[in-house]
């Protein structure tokens, strides 16, 4: 055979197992930069963990786990709309996390956006009561969110609001339901 022929045929041969070979490669795994992501969030390392959801999401614009993480990374860092958009995307991508509805919630209240928030608080209220089992979201807290956190933060926006007598009403609520978490007090 004729080394133009070789070398003809050894392209042919890497074009044909490519594809396999590059899907397997950690790099185009959407997982690894979720990973990494994570571990930065954790560390506090907010624009790093935005960067790897970035990667992650670009790999698979769909995923929304990594949006709704790097959603809580750029609440973290004080980017309200940009957490907003990213929740929002979430939500789009999966109607009842109901998580994602709190954390939106959270960001609307730091924008000032009382009447958005108490309505996140709500929407994520009925998702959790109606009980759904979802899959994890960020190290272990899964879209099923904590209802303490979803009456303590309703009655901030009551109280804020002027909602004097809501705001005792879902104070009472989350202390009747977690007795030791004290900023309801």
């Amino acid at each position: 055979m004729s080394h133009r022929r070789t070398a003809i045929m050894a392209v042919l041969a890497l074009m044909a197992l490519g594809s396999p070979l590059i899907a397997g490669c950690h790099f185009f795994d959407k997982k690894m930069p979720l990973k990494d992501g994570n571990e930065k969030l954790v560390s506090g390392d907010y624009l790093g963990a935005i960067a790897a959801y970035n990667k992650a999401i670009s790999i698979d614009p769909v995923y929304d786990i990594a949006f709704f993480n790097r959603g809580i990374a750029k609440l973290r860092s004080g980017d309200h709309e940009g957490a907003i958009a990213d929740f929002s995307m979430t939500l789009s991508i999966d109607p009842v996390a109901a998580n994602a509805y709190m954390n939106r919630g959270v960001a609307k209240f730091r924008s000032g956006d009382y009447v958005g928030a108490l309505s996140d608080y709500n929407k994520s209220a009925e998702i959790d009561n109606q009980e759904n089992d979802h899959t994890p979201l960020f190290y272990g807290s899964s879209r099923k969110v904590d209802s303490t956190l979803i009456y303590y933060n309703r009655g901030k926006v009551k109280y804020r609001t002027g909602d004097l007598q809501g705001a005792i009403t879902d104070y009472s609520k989350a202390i009747e339901m977690n007795p030791e978490y004290s900023p309801a007090y």
